[in-house]
């Protein structure tokens, strides 16, 4: 009788922080940047990901919203290696706009199981790399944007699928 024993071996700990920064209004617009930092020792290639922020829906509208500043690295047709698709941005709602709004790399592996590209551990200020801008109209100039991170809904994947810790 012949037994084969093997080692499972666990994933690497990758963590990386994703957070909302430099907010503006310029007239009618509100505008917010995205960054997302790795922040342990192993390295993070970027895969599926969604950024998502809550917002005052009473002050703030989804229609007319646009990504400017989109980070080359996660996006078509600015990838080099065809691994992405283009960057989103959209609302996640129910019935009506409930004020989450999303930001999504989409990783495809260009078919043949891409590597995906590096996250930044730059320290700079901000610290990490910007993976976009977000631009959204304003609708009540009187109210607040309201902004905060949904840290339950936000996923930072690696190109394997592999969940990072934020």
């Amino acid at each position: 009788l012949l037994a084969l024993l093997g080692t499972a071996q666990s994933p690497a700990q990758l963590t990386a922080t994703s957070y909302a920064t430099n907010f503006v209004v310029a007239g009618s617009l509100y505008s917010f940047d995205v960054y997302a930092q790795r922040t342990g020792a192993n390295l993070i290639r970027v895969g599926t990901s969604n950024f998502i922020v809550n917002t005052n829906r009473a002050g703030l509208s989804p229609i007319g919203m646009t990504l400017t500043n989109v980070n080359q690295k996660f996006t078509a047709p600015g990838t080099t290696n065809g691994d992405y698709a283009e960057m989103r941005v959209d609302t996640i709602i129910g019935a009506a706009f409930t004020g989450k709004v999303a930001v999504t790399i989409r990783f495809l592996g260009n078919g043949d199981f891409g590597t995906g590209q590096l996250l930044s551990n730059a320290t700079g200020t901000p610290p990490g790399e910007r993976i976009c801008t977000v631009n959204m109209p304003i609708i009540n100039p009187s109210l607040t944007a309201a902004l905060t991170w949904d840290v339950v809904n936000s996923a930072l994947t690696d190109s394997r699928s592999q969940p990072v810790t934020n």
